[in-house]
C-alpha cells in the first residue's frame, strides 16, 4: 500500500513538473473548450523590435510593425483551419491615418486597431489578435528540437542592427531557432516580401507536421510555455475556449495567401483583391445569436447603459458581445443593425425595445450593431 502512495505522489509531481510551463497561460486563459458552430477569425501576427542607443535592442512592448501578419480561419462544417498570410505591403484604410500599409496599424492604435483593420480588409469578425515578439519563433523553435524544412535558396545576409546573420544553404535539413529565424525573416531575393510569405507558409507547415508527431506533442507543454512568454494576447476566454474546440478537433490544414497584386501609389503596395478575398472567407453561413459578433454604442442613452445591456446578454447566454466608445448614430432611437435576420429577431425578443435596420450604418466586421438612443429604457 505504501508503496503504491509513493508510485501515484512520484506520479503526480512528475505531472506537476511536466505541465509547468503551461501554468502562467492556464491561470489567465484556461477555458473548458467549445467546438464552435460558426467560423472564427483570430490574428497571428509577429512584432518588429524597437532599438535604444546603438545596435540595442530595448525592452519588448509589443508596439512596433507587425511585419508577418496570419489570419487563422476555422471553418466548423468543412473541419478546415485555413491559414492565410497577409503581405506586410497590404493597402488597408486605417481609421484617422486613410489609405496605409497593413503592418503600421498596431502602431497606430495596437490589438484594437488590427482588429478594426483586419477585419474589414476580410470582411469577417475577428476574435482576437495575438502579438508574438521576434524572440518567440526562436525560442518555440528550439523547445520542439528544431523544425525539418526544404531550403529552396541559398540564403545569405547579415544586419548588425537587427542582430540577425543568415547563412542558409539549399537543401533539405533541420533548422534550431536562430536559423528559422533567418529562413523567415530572409526577403532579399526578386520576390521580396512576397517570398518571405511563400517561406513563412512553408515553415508553418513544417512546424506542425512536427507538432502533431508523437514527440512534438511530449513537448507540446515546453513548446506552449515557450510561446506564451513571447505573446501578448488579445482574447476572452470565452474566445480561448472556442479555439481551443476548435484545434482539439484536429481540422485539415490549408495555407493560402490574401490574393492581390504589386501596385505603386506613391510607394510599393500590395493592392488587395476584393472578389478573391470573398472566396478565401466564405465559409460564413447563418449566425446562431448566441455566437454572433456584437458591439454595443450609446449614441444617447444614460451614462453606463452599453455596459448594463452587455451585462445582461452575457447572462443570457451571449457568447461575444462588445462595448464601443464611439458615438455615431441617431442620438434619440435605439436599434440594432444586421444582416441576420435571425439575430434581430433573438435581440429584439430578448431586449424588447429594439427597432431591426439592415442600412449600411453598423460597424465593419461585426454581424450586429446596437445604438442605444435616448428612448432605451432600462
Amino acid at each position: 500500500m505504501r508503496f503504491v502512495m509513493v508510485f501515484i505522489l512520484l506520479l503526480l509531481a512528475g505531472l506537476t513538473a511536466y505541465l509547468a510551463p503551461l501554468a502562467p497561460a492556464l491561470s489567465k486563459y484556461s477555458a473548458v473548450p467549445q467546438t464552435p458552430q460558426t467560423p472564427q477569425a483570430l490574428v497571428l501576427a509577429g512584432v518588429t523590435p524597437e532599438y535604444v542607443g546603438y545596435h540595442q535592442k530595448g525592452p519588448e512592448k509589443f508596439e512596433g510593425l507587425t511585419d508577418t501578419i496570419l489570419v487563422l480561419y476555422f471553418m466548423p462544417q468543412e473541419k478546415t483551419l485555413r491559414v492565410v498570410s497577409i503581405p506586410r505591403d497590404t493597402l488597408v484604410q486605417v481609421p484617422g491615418w486613410g489609405g496605409s500599409k497593413v503592418n503600421s496599424a498596431n502602431v497606430r492604435g495596437g490589438p484594437d486597431m488590427m482588429r478594426t483593420v483586419i477585419s474589414g480588409l476580410i470582411g469577417v469578425p475577428i476574435d482576437g489578435v495575438v502579438l508574438v515578439s521576434l524572440g518567440g519563433v526562436k525560442d518555440v523553435t528550439n523547445a520542439l528540437g528544431g523544425v525539418v524544412v526544404d531550403v529552396p535558396q541559398e540564403m545569405k545576409y547579415q544586419d548588425t542592427a537587427a542582430q540577425l546573420n543568415i547563412d542558409l544553404k539549399p537543401g533539405v535539413q533541420k533548422l534550431d531557432g536562430e536559423q528559422a529565424e533567418g529562413f523567415l525573416r530572409f526577403r532579399h531575393d526578386r520576390l521580396g516580401d512576397i517570398g518571405r510569405v511563400q517561406r513563412q507558409q512553408q515553415f508553418l507547415q513544417a512546424f506542425m507536421e512536427t507538432l502533431r508527431s508523437p514527440a512534438g506533442l511530449y513537448k507540446l507543454p515546453q513548446v506552449f510555455g515557450a510561446g506564451y512568454q513571447n505573446t501578448r494576447i488579445n482574447l476572452s476566454r470565452e474566445a480561448a475556449g472556442r479555439w481551443y474546440g476548435a484545434l482539439l478537433s484536429r481540422p485539415q490544414l490549408e495555407m493560402v495567401m490574401l490574393p492581390g497584386r504589386f501596385a505603386n501609389y506613391g510607394a510599393s503596395f500590395w493592392d488587395p483583391d476584393e472578389a478573391g478575398i470573398q472566396d478565401i472567407f466564405n465559409a460564413r453561413g447563418p449566425v446562431n445569436p448566441l455566437e454572433a459578433s456584437i458591439t454595443i454604442m450609446n449614441v444617447g442613452a444614460p451614462a453606463g447603459a452599453a455596459r448594463r445591456l452587455k451585462a445582461r446578454l452575457d447572462q443570457m447566454g451571449y457568447r461575444n458581445v462588445q462595448v464601443s466608445d464611439l458615438r455615431d448614430g441617431n442620438p434619440s432611437e435605439s436599434v440594432v443593425i444586421t444582416p441576420q435576420d435571425a439575430v434581430a429577431q433573438k435581440l429584439q425578443q430578448d431586449t424588447g425595445q429594439l427597432k431591426a435596420m439592415k442600412a449600411d450604418a453598423g460597424l465593419p466586421g461585426v454581424d450586429a450593431t446596437i445604438k442605444l438612443g435616448s428612448d432605451w429604457k432600462e
